[in-house]
C-alpha cells in the first residue's frame, strides 16, 4: 500500500501542471492547455495549388479564464489568481497569485516552441525560481513526458505518457527523482469513451481500479474505485441540469458522503462559481471565475 499512497499523492500533485482528466465542468478553463491555439496570423492559408481544395478559415469565439477568486465560506476573498494570454491567441503566458489585498504571492511563466508548451516555471514574489515543469511531446504533438525540477535544476518527479493509435492516453507512469518507477496507471476504452482505470505499483501489481459509467447522452455519470480484491474504496457521482454539470459528489467506501461541489455558469456557458461543501452541507470554500472573450481564426 505504500506504493499506492505515494502514487496517488503524486498523481494529485502532478495534475496541477499537466493536462490530466478533469471533471466535466472544469473543461472550459484554458489555463492548463498544453499547446498554442492558432492565432489569426497562424491561421491564414497560403494560395492553394492548382487542383488542391482550398482550406476554409472561419472565426471562432473562445472564452479564456482571466481571474479566479478563492473565497471563505462567508464570501470574503483570501487569494486571487490572474491569468494573462498572448495578445491575439489563447496561449497562457503568465499567471499571478495575489493576496486579497493585492500583494503578490507567486507567479508563473510559460515558454513555447512553435505551438507546444515547453516550460512552465513558478517564481516567488522576489522573482526567485521555486520550481518548473519541462514538457516533451511525441511526433504527433501529444504530451510524452512532464518533468518537475526544483530551483536547483534537480529532478523531483517525472511522468511519462503512452497512447494508442487513435491518440488516446492508455498509460501514465510516474518516476522518482532518480528515475525509479513509483507506479503507473492504464486506461481502457469502449465505444470511444474511457471505461476503466487500473492503478499498479512499481512491481506491476494491481493496487486498485476504477470503472466509469455514462448516461444516455454520453455524459459521465459515476466513477467508482475498488481495491484489487474488489472492495469499494471511493466514488464520484455527477448530476446534470439543463445539459450542464450541476453537482459533483464524492463518497468514501459504503457510500459515505465526504464533500460536494456545486457549479454555476455565466451566460456563455462557462463555469462562473464552484461551491464546495462538506457532508453536512456546510460551505467550506468558494471559487468565482471571470473570463475574457477572444475571436480567433481556425482552419476547417
Amino acid at each position: 500500500m505504500r506504493f499506492l499512497a505515494a502514487f496517488l499523492l503524486l498523481m494529485a500533485f502532478m495534475s496541477c501542471a499537466t493536462v490530466q482528466e478533469e471533471s466535466p465542468a472544469e473543461k472550459p478553463a484554458e489555463e492548463s492547455k498544453p499547446t498554442r491555439e492558432a492565432t489569426a496570423a497562424e491561421s491564414k492559408p497560403g494560395p492553394a495549388a492548382i487542383g488542391e481544395q482550398k482550406e476554409t478559415v472561419v472565426e471562432q469565439t473562445v472564452y479564456l479564464l482571466s481571474e479566479e477568486r478563492f473565497l471563505f465560506d462567508d464570501g470574503s476573498a483570501y487569494k486571487i489568481n490572474k491569468l494573462m494570454y498572448e495578445q491575439e491567441g489563447t496561449s497562457l503566458l503568465r499567471s499571478e497569485l495575489h493576496t486579497a489585498g493585492g500583494d503578490l504571492i507567486e507567479f508563473g511563466l510559460s515558454e513555447y516552441e512553435g505551438e507546444l508548451l515547453r516550460k512552465r516555471a513558478t517564481y516567488d514574489e522576489k522573482e526567485n525560481v521555486k520550481s518548473y515543469h519541462a514538457f516533451e511531446y511525441t511526433e504527433a504533438g501529444l504530451l510524452a513526458s512532464d518533468t518537475l525540477f526544483d530551483n536547483g535544476d534537480k529532478v523531483q518527479t517525472s511522468s511519462a505518457f503512452g497512447y494508442d493509435t487513435d491518440g488516446r492516453r492508455v498509460k501514465w507512469s510516474i518516476f522518482d527523482s532518480g528515475g525509479a518507477l513509483l507506479g503507473y496507471s492504464g486506461y481502457s476504452y469502449d465505444g470511444g469513451r474511457k471505461r476503466r482505470v487500473d492503478i499498479y505499483d512499481a512491481t506491476g501489481k494491481l493496487e486498485e481500479y476504477g470503472e466509469i459509467e455514462y448516461d444516455g447522452q454520453g455524459r459521465m455519470k459515476t466513477e467508482r474505485f475498488f481495491s484489487a480484491a474488489k472492495k469499494p474504496l471511493r466514488s464520484i457521482e455527477y448530476e446534470y441540469a439543463e445539459q450542464r454539470l450541476a453537482e459533483e459528489s464524492h463518497f468514501a467506501d459504503r457510500n459515505k458522503l465526504q464533500r460536494r461541489f456545486a457549479y454555476e455558469y455565466d451566460e456563455n456557458g462557462n463555469v462562473s462559481k464552484i461551491v464546495q461543501s462538506d457532508r453536512n452541507g456546510t460551505v467550506k470554500s468558494i471559487r468565482e471565475r471571470d473570463y475574457i472573450q477572444r475571436t480567433i481564426l481556425v482552419q476547417k
